[in-house]
């Protein structure tokens, strides 16, 4: 069995036993389970996924003998949790270079749609493909550690308490996103650039939306399922920039404003169902 079909074994296991569990023990692991699963991202999977079932199990043979999940495990379980992330193995380099590198492939095909030019066709700004690398990469790490850091947030926190509240706190944190992957686009200094003249670029775009689209479903990387939306949304812009009813009825800055708007709610997407996908995995198997 490969690592990845034990990890999902695992997780099944894990989900079927969570159901057996009480309310009260029930809220106590998925907390768990969450802040593991989200502060171990380069952590061994297998090993995680290993540990928050034997973890499960434990909390499940306690309630068989009437014991609480957290009369079993006491009262500071984000205490308990820091100190098992410690003890996970780390993946190699590799595997985290090649993570990485999927990532970063994915950012980069959103800023490959987006860089069409009407007039000369696709031109890719090498230095500013280098700065949306360091931005997926630090956004991705910084979205993830939020998550983490909400799980064990006080109740009379306000944003423990605020539904409003914490999609306000999303919506900035896209816009801010947003802001800087157009920044990069519009303002990155063309040092070093690659064209590919017309329609070739319009049969790359498709070819590309298609390709990452189709690799994504056919090898079931669900970690990868919400980044469709944003495949398509980017396509899309891409796509519109071509038609000329579009470049005859639109100015630059208009269609700059229009690309905008559909990247912030594909990415607002994005980000609702990548939070979903986590909890998700916290409950049962797809």
């Amino acid at each position: 069995m490969t690592p990845n079909k034990k990890s999902q074994t695992y997780r099944d296991l894990t989900n079927d036993l969570e159901k057996k569990l009480i309310p009260i023990n029930q809220t106590y692991f998925s907390d768990l389970r969450l802040y593991l699963m989200t502060g171990g991202l380069f952590n061994d999977e297998e090993q995680v996924d290993a540990q928050i079932y034997n973890i499960g199990c434990d909390i499940f043979e306690a309630q068989e003998h009437g014991e609480s999940a957290e009369d079993f495990f006491g009262k500071n379980p984000q205490k308990m949790a820091n100190e098992i992330l410690k003890e996970f193995p780390k993946i190699s380099w590799h595997k985290k270079f090649t993570y990485s590198l999927y990532l970063v492939s994915i950012f980069w095909f959103f800023q490959l749609i987006s860089d069409l030019n009407s007039s000369s066709g696709l031109t890719i700004n090498v230095l500013a493909y280098s700065l949306t690398a360091g931005l997926s990469l630090g956004s991705s790490v910084l979205f993830f550690y939020g998550i983490q850091r909400s799980v064990y947030l006080s109740t009379d926190n306000w944003l423990k308490k605020s539904k409003v509240v914490r999609f306000l706190i999303l919506w900035l944190v896209a816009c801010v996103f947003i802001g800087l992957f157009v920044v990069i686009t519009l303002f990155t200094p063309k040092l070093l650039t690659v064209n590919i003249p017309t329609p070739f670029d319009s049969v790359i775009i498709v070819g590309l939306v298609l390709g990452a689209v189709g690799l994504i479903l056919a090898k079931k990387v669900k970690e990868f399922y919400p980044s469709i939306v944003v495949i398509l949304a980017l396509g899309l812009t891409g796509l519109l920039k071509r038609l000329p009813v579009i470049k005859n009825s639109l100015t630059q800055k208009e269609f700059i404003y229009v690309t905008i708007g559909i990247i912030l709610v594909s990415y607002i997407i994005y980000l609702f169902l990548t939070r979903k996908m986590i909890k998700k995995q916290t409950q049962d198997s797809e």
